[in-house]
């Protein structure tokens, strides 16, 4: 610091200065601090920021039906779960709360192979409960026939062993006769009638309300050239995808499917051409296998 009159060098004695040269001195000003303190506005809710914190179903409605959502309360939405925003809907407007319920199903795959799963789906989300269902509810699974698949079947094939268990017990039947299930659908039978060591009552709870193969064959090609076989296999929910059976000296090999459609969109292969569509249960590759089986009536020795 320097004299404010000579400009010399000064003393500085706490909070006073001296010059040594003029003899002139003084109180040295006070440092003046400000804080500046910046304080965040509170986020916006909004349908997408809802959506980004929710449970998958949650999150799955609020962003197909955005449009509908969106004209509600944010702040109750917040609060609302998959179940109580379907039971809203379904208040405001039974179709739209159809709507809802049918797309958290055709999402679900296979969470609806799991007993407590489709429980909760089938029955807590059904609009008006599965004991009740609305006459809106039955037109529109008379007109989707993959949505009525969804709801009244249930795919076992891949199924582990304990989960037939459970399923034969809630059919009424013994532990033991989920065991026989699971050996039957592993050895390719598709036909609860060839089922011979199940008692008659418990094939027909099973034929009403169960299936034992996931696909259906579409088309059948073979190569004359080695005997190569392509298969193009129905998914239930309308996809398709393709397996290869292949003959070798050391045995047969199965390519089967993973996934329906793509991401990579290869310009040699048509699987990419509307992009990667979902991974494929596991049930549904088992039954490529099977299915393949039951077709060539040859052994399977490899799978890739």
């Amino acid at each position: 610091m320097r004299c404010p009159t000579c400009g010399a060098p000064v003393m500085v004695r706490k909070d006073s200065w001296e010059c040594g040269y003029c003899c002139d001195c003084g109180n040295l000003p006070r440092p003046r601090i400000v804080l500046t303190v910046d304080v965040e506005e509170e986020p916006k809710l909004t349908i997408e920021s809802l959506a980004e914190n929710a449970d998958p179903d949650t999150a799955l409605l609020l962003r197909k039906f955005s449009k509908t959502l969106g004209a509600w309360d944010v702040e109750e939405l917040s609060a609302m779960g998959a179940v109580e925003i379907l039971e809203r809907a379904y208040g405001k407007d039974k179709n739209e709360g159809i709507a809802m319920w049918s797309a958290l199903l055709y999402a679900a795959g296979s969470r609806l192979k799991a007993p407590r799963e489709a429980r909760w789906l089938l029955s807590s989300c059904c609009p008006c409960g599965t004991d009740d269902l609305s006459p809106e509810l039955l037109d529109e699974l008379q007109r989707d026939e993959k949505l009525s698949r969804l709801v009244f079947q249930s795919a076992y094939v891949g199924e582990e062993q304990y989960h037939l268990i459970d399923m034969a017990s809630e059919l009424g039947q013994p532990a033991f006769r989920g065991r026989q299930l699971f050996g039957w659908i592993y050895k390719g039978r598709t036909d609860f009638r060839e089922m011979t060591n199940l008692p008659e009552v418990f094939i027909r709870s099973l034929e009403e309300n169960a299936r034992a193969d996931c696909l259906k064959t579409l088309r059948r090609q073979c190569s004359k050239m080695d005997g190569t076989q392509k298969f193009l296999f129905g998914l239930p929910d309308g996809n398709a995808v393709e397996s290869v059976f292949m003959k070798y000296k050391y045995g047969n090999s199965v390519c089967v499917s993973s996934q329906a459609g793509c991401r990579m969109h290869c310009s040699f292969c048509a699987s990419g051409i509307n992009g990667l569509v979902r991974n494929l249960t596991a049930g549904e590759m088992i039954s490529q296998v099977l299915d393949i089986v039951r077709e060539t009536g040859e052994p399977v020795n490899h799978v890739v």
